[in-house]
């Protein structure tokens, strides 16, 4: 396995946990958003 594809890999993973964060974050902020009002 080259580096490089080690890299493609991380960077892959990472933007996947932070996709799928983004959307938890997105629906607390609606639901507490929702609740606020």
């Amino acid at each position: 396995m080259s580096y490089q594809y080690v890299n493609v890999a991380t960077i892959n993973k990472v933007a996947v946990i932070e996709f799928n964060y983004g959307r938890k974050l997105n629906a607390l902020s609606k639901v507490f958003g929702d609740a606020s009002n």
